[in-house]
């Protein structure tokens, strides 16, 4: 990271900007739960700096307790496996949960589709694109019998080419047969994206049944929440506040309410 005069900050400073800002957001709007990084060294690189880079981990993990998620490795998949950090994995794996991006290829039958694997046989959490996960029957049957979020991004699907039209978006399969998926954005900023409104958008209206509504809303936020990182307490308050704004929603819907502001406007 760096600031407007060209001043570079390592993970550690940038950590702890993070966390003193997340603080003061929570003091001001008491029903925003918070948020946590998953920590995510580059791949393509060499063990000794992923090595390192798990130092850093430990470090701010015990200077911030609860902050830390868990563990991801970002870049292009090709450019580094799970396998190639396997041993420096396991042993971090012990003290935090794995979210690995895997499967975000169009090809089959690749060495990049064995990251799907690895990531479900190494337990993680959640798995970010697994855009090619419908085309491996058993994985898909592992994935449901973990219950492992897989995280779609559909504008990042499309600008990066995997997939020119979300009719055609292999999470279609994956949200009509009841795998658990989380609605995410990927890169934001380099498309100029601004929160997640957008791929929930194109998710509803070009990635779902024509006759999908409201359920199918609600579906994914309660799976956002039920599939993050936020401990068992964090989830149920994240619920709680959730539930009674959705309520409401509805009330003000049914009550007419938003045409009123529609017309007044």
């Amino acid at each position: 990271m760096y600031d407007l005069d060209n001043t570079a900050y390592d993970p550690e400073d940038f950590i702890a900007k993070l966390w003193k800002i997340v603080n003061r957001f929570k003091r001001k709007y008491p029903d925003f739960v918070g948020m946590k990084i998953i920590y995510a060294p580059y791949r393509a690189t060499n063990v000794d700096i992923v090595k390192e880079n798990f130092n850093i981990l430990k470090r701010v993990a015990a200077k911030y307790p609860g902050f830390i998620a868990g563990i991801d490795l970002i870049g292009f998949e090709e450019e580094g496996t799970i396998l190639h950090y396997l041993d420096e994995l396991q042993k971090i794996g012990r003290h935090f949960p794995f979210y690995f991006h895997a499967g975000e290829t169009n090809r089959q039958g690749a060495f990049v589709d064995y990251n799907m694997l690895d990531a479900i046989l190494l337990h993680s959490k959640r798995i970010g694109h697994a855009f090619a996960l419908p085309k491996h029957p058993n994985l898909m049957k592992m994935v449901k019998e973990k219950n492992i979020a897989i995280e779609v991004c559909p504008i990042s699907n499309q600008v990066l080419g995997f997939v020119s039209d979300l009719r055609n978006h292999p999470a279609t399969y994956l949200i009509s047969r009841g795998y658990p998926v989380v609605i995410c954005n990927d890169d934001p900023g380099n498309w100029g994206a601004e929160g997640l409104s957008y791929d929930w958008y194109l998710t509803f209206m070009a990635m779902s049944t024509e006759n999908a509504g409201l359920e199918l809303l609600k579906k994914l936020a309660i799976n956002s929440i039920e599939y993050s990182a936020l401990d068992d307490t964090q989830k149920k308050l994240a619920l709680k506040i959730w539930t009674d704004k959705w309520n409401r929603f509805i009330r003000d819907f049914t009550n007419n309410k938003y045409d009123e502001d529609i017309i007044t406007n």
